[in-house]
């Protein structure tokens, strides 16, 4: 006996009279043509619900690998993004014209006060070299004057800033274009010429720039002493120290 589901209560309990279709549950009669263009109609339903559910499911799925891609992308630009800011230097590192300019005004500026401005006017000594080594073995080891500026610029050039009985001596070399000092000269009256001898010569027998062959120990400090020269118009003593490429600081003490 064939059984369809019953249009009103969806139980499966409708059976053929003949000419109507009945339901054994709640006497639902209905006849075979309507019977049957509702049946249609529910599996044409069911059909397009199917449909539909595919159709989202690929939709969906579609947009799940899209947004898996994405993300992908966004992972990949925040790890180059990350590796750029790592490798890019510190602002801090960085060097123009204006920080190299108050770098050199501050190194000034710290001379002046430890020194309570021993000369008046002269603010500060500029000097080039091919060689800035020689100059730091000069002023660090045997002058032993205060380091007041060190400044690097790559492929640029290197400053060394040293204050000196009250002068800012500034020492850069040029790594594009070395330059060797030529002749300078700085002079300085004292009180007690072997006094200052004495120390220097202390300084240097203590420094690792009296350990190198003699050769190169010249190229950066020699000692001469003139007991009785004229200074002008008047008589002194005066130790003269000569330094790397053509420096020379003379020291007078006046009779």
């Amino acid at each position: 006996m064939t059984l369809y589901c019953c249009p009103r209560c969806q139980k499966r309990e409708l059976f053929s009279t003949g000419a109507f279709w009945v339901c054994a549950t709640c006497r639902y009669a209905i006849t075979t043509t309507a019977l049957f263009r509702d049946q249609n109609l529910q599996t044409e339903s069911r059909f397009q619900v199917e449909q539909y559910a595919e159709t989202q499911v690929r939709v969906f799925g579609g947009l799940k690998i899209v947004l898996q891609i994405v993300i992908l992308i966004v992972g990949l630009i925040l790890g180059w993004l990350s590796l750029v800011l790592a490798e890019e230097p510190a602002p801090s590192h960085r060097h123009d014209g204006n920080v190299q300019e108050q770098n050199l005004h501050d190194g000034k500026e710290a001379c002046r006060t430890s020194t309570a401005g021993e000369i008046n006017g002269l603010e500060s000594l500029q000097i080039e070299t091919s060689d800035l080594k020689l100059y730091e073995g000069f002023f660090e080891s045997i002058l032993q004057a205060p380091s007041v500026l060190r400044m690097d610029h790559p492929q640029k050039d290197v400053l060394r800033g040293y204050c000196y009985r009250g002068i800012s001596i500034i020492v850069r070399q040029d790594l594009q274009q070395a330059r060797p000092t030529g002749w300078i000269q700085i002079n300085f009256s004292v009180q007690d010429v072997g006094a200052v001898q004495g120390e220097l010569e202390r300084a240097y027998q203590g420094s690792s720039v009296f350990k190198l062959e003699e050769a190169e120990r010249n190229k950066i400090i020699r000692f001469k002493l003139k007991p009785d020269v004229m200074r002008g118009n008047r008589k002194a003593a005066r130790l003269e120290v000569f330094g790397p490429e053509g420096l020379m600081i003379g020291f007078d003490q006046y009779k």
